[in-house]
């Protein structure tokens, strides 16, 4: 944080305070930083390159940085993420929990997500929601991801993901989101569709969960559950990385090889729900 007593340098002043600060910043000078820049893929010659050194066709001013810290995080993340773990149910038990037959959603997951489906199951999903919802449930990925615009529907398959782990005997469900209104849609949403879960907003969550084994109030995520996160894409970064860590590392107890699964909706460019 720049000292108060910068707020009244000239503008002719201010311009190289500026730029001094970056270059120490950049220059690690702080904490070590990384540049995200791609290298060079073909010997670019002199005479294509800009006064600066840089080929003419690299954008100016377009390189990007990110702290050795936040890339580690991230590395974190995605290791997590790709934990395998045992499916949290059957894939024909989760079909029909979902108002659907194994084959349809397979089908499903196979077409463009752009697609989209105005078919819908038994139980009211879209057929794209109910195969998205499917695949978290039933395959061995950690963490699924649900994608799509605001209001294209993806708090409701969170919810009716959760519904379909009761069902299936899954005794413990946890819901979070990065805001408490958030968090009050997502409980009001789980609670209308009879589900009994565990809802906080995320600060909640990862404080009960890391406190000690001594604190009364103290939450255990146990092998074999089930985490929803709803509006991914606002979560801090730091938040997401250990509400994975938590999917990936939680229980693995002798006898009980699942690890908790996490599913995430999130906002993106796909008019329709993604699984990644």
């Amino acid at each position: 944080m720049l000292p108060p007593e910068v707020r009244d340098l000239a503008p002719e002043r201010m311009l190289p305070l500026l730029e001094d600060l970056a270059d120490r910043v950049l220059a690690g000078e702080f904490e070590p930083v990384v540049c995200l820049e791609a290298a060079e893929l073909v010997d670019v010659p002199d005479s294509l390159r800009r006064s600066d050194g840089l080929p003419v066709y690299r954008r100016h001013m377009g390189a990007k940085y990110a702290t050795a810290a936040h890339v580690s995080l991230e590395e974190q993340l995605l290791a997590d993420a790709g934990r395998r773990r045992e499916p949290l149910i059957e894939r024909e038990h989760g079909a029909q929990l979902l108002g659907s037959e194994p084959g349809t959603l397979a089908a499903q997951l196979e077409r463009k997500p752009e697609a989209g489906s105005d078919e819908r199951t038994a139980t009211g999903l879209r057929l794209d929601q109910a195969a998205a919802v499917w695949s978290a449930l039933t395959d061995r990925k950690t963490s699924t991801v649900l994608t799509g615009p605001a209001g294209s529907g993806k708090t409701h398959p969170l919810a009716a993901a959760a519904q379909a782990a009761h069902w299936a005997g899954v005794r413990h469900i946890y819901a979070t989101a990065p805001s408490q209104a958030a968090r009050n849609v997502l409980a009001a949403k789980l609670a209308e569709m009879g589900v009994p879960a565990t809802v906080l907003n995320s600060a909640q969550f990862l404080d009960r969960v890391g406190r000690p084994a001594t604190d009364r109030h103290r939450l255990v995520v146990a092998p074999g559950s089930l985490i929803l996160v709803d509006e991914a894409s606002m979560l801090a970064a730091g938040h997401a990385a250990a509400i994975k860590r938590i999917a990936a590392r939680t229980g693995c107890a002798p006898g009980t090889p699942r690890s908790p699964t996490s599913t995430t909706s999130r906002a993106g460019s796909s008019p329709a729900a993604r699984r990644e």
